[in-house]
């Protein structure tokens, strides 16, 4: 799936216009067809987006959490065919200088309303499907780190319960370097020896 936008991506980097400066050609020579040209742009610009997130996805660490995203391989490559043929019918060169030999210069919008509500309807359609995948795979990814976050909790838990510090014996006065006996008289050197022996084997 990834070669496939990898390849969709060389293609339009190869010399050729992309389908959105197509379309702003279009909409300066055509004024006429103004709005269907922008709808049009519009779906593309959004599908393109749309396909470098996927892209970007699915070549990261982490792209085998993303299988919803990878089953699309089929519509993916559909639409990538549909974006194909419609930079086909866009592209002014054959039609321009066919027209240039008759003496017209004119760029002429090859679409009627009905096939652009299609051409958008399709478009939106393939943007839904992708996003809805990408809203599946991201609610997958927070379950898991829920989920995660949730044994995190429950660890931190139960080491509070074994380490809960307030709960311990204390010995009064006999806290770390406390002063409270220092005013009582100590032991001499050489004094309970005896006892000492006796701790000490």
């Amino acid at each position: 799936m990834v070669q496939i936008v990898q390849h969709h991506g060389s293609e339009q980097n190869a010399g050729t216009p992309k389908i959105g400066s197509l379309c702003f050609q279009y909409s300066k020579a055509v004024k006429d067809a103004k709005d269907d040209i922008e709808r049009v742009q519009r779906k593309v610009d959004d599908i393109e987006r749309i396909q470098k997130d996927i892209k970007k996805l699915l070549e990261g660490p982490h792209k085998a959490r993303f299988s919803t995203t990878y089953r699309l391989f089929d519509s993916l490559s559909q639409c990538l065919q549909e974006l194909k043929d419609l930079k086909v019918k866009l592209d002014p060169g054959k039609t321009r200088k066919t027209m240039s030999r008759f003496g017209v210069r004119a760029l002429q919008w090859p679409f009627t309303s009905k096939q652009v509500d299609k051409i958008v309807s399709n478009l939106e359609g393939y943007k839904q499907t992708f996003s809805l995948a990408l809203q599946v795979d991201q609610t997958d990814l927070m379950l898991d780190v829920d989920q995660k976050l949730d044994l995190v909790t429950l660890d931190a838990h139960s080491l509070h319960r074994k380490l809960d510090l307030a709960r311990l014996p204390i010995a009064q006065g006999a806290c770390y370097n406390s002063r409270n006996e220092e005013h009582n008289a100590r032991c001499l050197p050489n004094t309970r020896t005896k006892l000492l022996d006796d701790i000490t084997t």
